[in-house]
């Protein structure tokens, strides 16, 4: 199995290792894997394989920017699933939903919700 690692940066991170859990505060930036999270405040459940945030957020994972209101990384399930006024770019597309959830081995963008798309052809 790889390894499991992310990074951290923020004004304030608080660590109780003996629940497996990490929170941070201020600017806080996370790279997972391919993908950065950036939001205000975040919490990691390393147990759970899941990282949350919300504030400000915006997930960068190559080609693809989510940004919105809150986010919830599953390690495990391989998706991202972000939530509130959501917008998503690919490139010149564009995707905008209350939740949108990004497969993001696949790069696979799903829309739930009212959707608004703007889709150009390759």
């Amino acid at each position: 199995q790889p390894a499991r690692r992310a990074t951290l940066r923020a004004a304030h991170v608080d660590a109780d290792l003996s629940a497996d859990v990490v929170t941070a505060e201020g600017d806080v930036v996370a790279r997972l894997d391919t993908m950065t999270a950036e939001s205000r405040r975040m919490r990691g459940d390393l147990r759970a394989e899941v990282i949350s945030g919300d504030g400000d957020v915006r997930l960068r994972d190559l080609e693809v920017t989510v940004m919105g209101d809150a986010f919830e990384v599953r390690k495990r399930e391989r998706v991202a699933i972000v939530r509130g006024h959501v917008d998503a770019r690919r490139g010149a597309d564009r995707l905008r939903a209350e939740e949108i959830r990004y497969q993001y081995e696949q790069r696979v963008l799903t829309a739930l919700g009212r959707t608004h798309a703007v889709v150009y052809p390759r």
